[in-house]
């Protein structure tokens, strides 16, 4: 993952449609903000619960967690980083050697 390179513009979109329901624009900065930290932990994460693939970007995992909730809308009742955790073990499973 390039997630150190530029973030937050890779991110943008998935975060505006994840943000974007947020009427208070302090909230769609914390809203943001926290976007953010969500997808370093989860690449600190890597290869524990799953593995991503060297060409995963931030703004695949963040269109992942999207999919995520639109395929699952029950789902936004929990912690929005518990979700993308499980978004991303759901499309980047490691697999057995």
């Amino acid at each position: 993952m390039t997630i150190f390179v530029s973030a937050q513009r890779q991110i943008r979109v998935g975060r505006e449609v994840i943000c974007g329901m947020i009427w208070n624009e302090t909230w769609r900065i914390y809203c943001a903000g926290y976007i953010e930290a969500a997808v370093i932990l989860i690449e600190l994460m890597d290869k524990q619960s799953f593995c991503l693939l060297t060409e995963t970007t931030p703004e695949d995992v963040v269109k992942a967690t999207v999919a995520s909730l639109q395929a699952h809308p029950d789902q936004r009742k929990f912690l929005l980083a518990n979700v993308m955790v499980a978004a991303v073990q759901a499309q980047w499973p490691c697999r057995s050697r």
